[in-house]
């Protein structure tokens, strides 16, 4: 019986600390896009390309949207109604922001707003992780 509640024990401190590592995941996916999409209209200015060409079986928006949308499964499983209601906003209004960039600044704006929220929701999910499990 002790040997069982020892395991237990060992196997939630592992699935903790994976909950931590998929905000701290969801904060990077969601900077790392911030700066995809500022410094990329840059780059394409600075080496004089005219249009900004993607490849036809890659997408920098559909991997971000792949890692983030992993990142918030794994983070929503033991955060609270409002973290997750601030979680899933955002990853839409990143995923419409994404889809529909072309369609105007409105977008462009949706898309950052979603991926700014999204780093404070896994930010305050962290924290909260860190007050409640230390």
């Amino acid at each position: 019986m002790l040997h069982s509640f020892c395991y237990l024990c060992v196997e939630m401190k592992a699935a903790l600390q994976y909950l931590k590592q998929s905000d701290v995941m969801g904060i990077f996916v969601s900077a790392l896009c911030i700066i995809h999409c500022v410094i990329t209209p840059f780059i394409v200015v600075s080496l004089g390309l005219t249009s900004h060409a993607h490849h036809p079986l890659f997408s920098w928006h559909g991997l971000f949207l792949i890692l983030a949308l992993t990142a918030l499964f794994f983070s929503i499983k033991d955060a609270s109604k409002s973290i997750k209601i601030i979680l899933w906003l955002s990853f839409g209004f990143m995923a419409l922001g994404m889809i529909f960039e072309q369609s105007g600044v409105f977008f462009k704006v949706l898309l950052y707003l979603g991926s700014i929220g999204l780093i404070i929701g896994h930010l305050k999910n962290y924290a909260n992780h860190q007050k409640t499990h230390h």
